[in-house]
């Protein structure tokens, strides 16, 4: 079997956060191979090395998009999550459990993970409602989209009374699923989602994976049934300091624009002037410079939604929120596209390489704020101003390379 490549396959992972973090942590679990054993794709398990195994084969691989390949991979790791092998492998007629999987999986993807059907070619020969069920009807209501794999392969049974169907369907990988006992893996996975994500995903797994909880490595693992404690979000520290920033720029101006409430009865034709708060810099000063950067050398990609949710905490009418991703260089982004690059080594001092450019090239004043997502895994940094400086560090990351003049704040402690 040849590898894939670790850069390729990591820019792919990143990838996958657009659609949920539960693919992008699978897929780290994981390591790509590609091999002529198999005709498309399928995933097994390692129980030695306890890593999953994501195998295609080569030709089907150089002839999917970018963006076929992460559908692929999310069927798969939903397959596994769904417990399917386990669920189905005492199933009397393999080709319609498959047939009922795929339906589920397929929409799952597109309904609830954000996949976009069109963009998948030759999406008609796979396993959807539309195709496999077409025209049919139950009690002359049409079949709904979001049942679970039993139903459908019950369905099936129901409404093909013959051995064969009249059409066969194309399942978008092999189904050669692993029976070892993923026990670990789940558990892992289990510890690296947040609570959030869990809770998020709780119904739909329950629903989906109803009988994958009674066997090891299944679903349970995955859902907690505890309360979680409620943590304050770490964007509220940048609110906190926006209010303080804001507070000295608050006065209290004269304006003739409208009549002070006293004197509402007064002639139209008086002028008196009144007393309205008016945000000065609104008015007399620029905005608020304010530059965000996140690492992208890997561990931070997870985080990227909350970066954008940062920036975003940020009122516009008073900010200039300038938008970086960093690893061993700088990437501009913004809110619009939410485009993340990098995925290689981390370097801090290049932040502030960055920031002299910006003021010297383009004649900008030193930014008031600097608000930086990292795991502090990088090199040594001396900014002209480290107290405007602000660091989130990650769980299980180091503050070692955090100036001792600028703030620090550690993810662990927000939700």
């Amino acid at each position: 079997m040849k590898p894939i490549s670790d850069i390729l396959w990591q820019e792919i992972c990143n990838d996958l956060l657009d659609h949920h973090s539960l693919f992008y942590k699978l897929g780290e679990m994981g390591k790509p191979f590609l091999t002529d054993r198999i005709s498309t794709a399928c995933v097994t398990f390692d129980k030695k090395g306890n890593f999953l195994c994501f195998l295609f084969n080569p030709d089907f691989w150089e002839k999917s998009t970018l963006y076929e390949k992460k559908f692929v991979i999310c069927h798969e790791a939903l397959h596994i999550i769904l417990n399917h092998g386990k669920r189905f492998a005492d199933s009397k007629d393999n080709t319609r459990a498959n047939y009922a999987m795929d339906v589920v999986v397929n929409h799952s993807l597109v309904n609830r993970f954000g996949f976009i059907r069109d963009e998948i070619s030759g999406w008609q020969d796979y396993c959807w409602v539309d195709t496999i069920f077409k025209n049919k009807k139950v009690n002359s209501m049409d079949i709904p989209e979001d049942e679970t794999a039993e139903y459908y392969l019950n369905l099936l049974n129901r409404i093909y009374s013959d051995d064969k169907f009249s059409k066969q369907f194309g399942l978008v990988d092999e189904h050669s699923f692993t029976e070892e006992d993923m026990k670990e893996l789940f558990e892992q996975l289990n510890a690296e989602l947040s609570e959030e994500e869990k809770e998020a995903l709780k119904k739909y797994l329950e629903k989906h994976g109803k009988e994958a909880g009674n066997t090891a490595g299944g679903l349970a693992h995955l859902v907690a049934n505890e309360k979680v404690k409620v943590k304050r979000k770490w964007e509220s520290v940048i609110t906190k300091w926006t209010n303080l920033r804001l507070k000295d720029g608050d006065e209290c101006v004269e304006q003739w624009a409208r009549k002070h409430r006293r004197f509402q009865f007064l002639n139209n034709g008086m002028f008196l002037p009144s007393e309205m708060d008016i945000e000065e810099m609104s008015l007399q000063k620029d905005k608020i410079t304010v530059y965000f950067y996140c690492d992208t050398s890997g561990s931070c990609w997870h985080l990227k939604d909350r970066f954008f949710l940062a920036a975003e905490s940020l009122p516009k009418k008073h900010f200039d929120v300038k938008m970086f991703c960093f690893d061993t260089a700088v990437y501009p982004t913004d809110l619009k596209s939410r485009k993340m690059y990098g995925g290689g080594g981390t370097s801090f001092g290049i932040i502030e390489n960055h920031l002299a450019s910006e003021t010297v090239n383009k004649s900008l004043p030193y930014p008031e704020s600097v608000w930086v997502l990292t795991d502090g895994h990088g090199d040594l940094i001396n900014p002209k101003f480290p107290e405007r400086w602000h660091w989130f560090i990650t769980e299980y990351g180091s503050n070692s390379y955090v100036p001792s003049k600028s703030k620090f704040y550690s993810l662990s402690d927000f939700s």
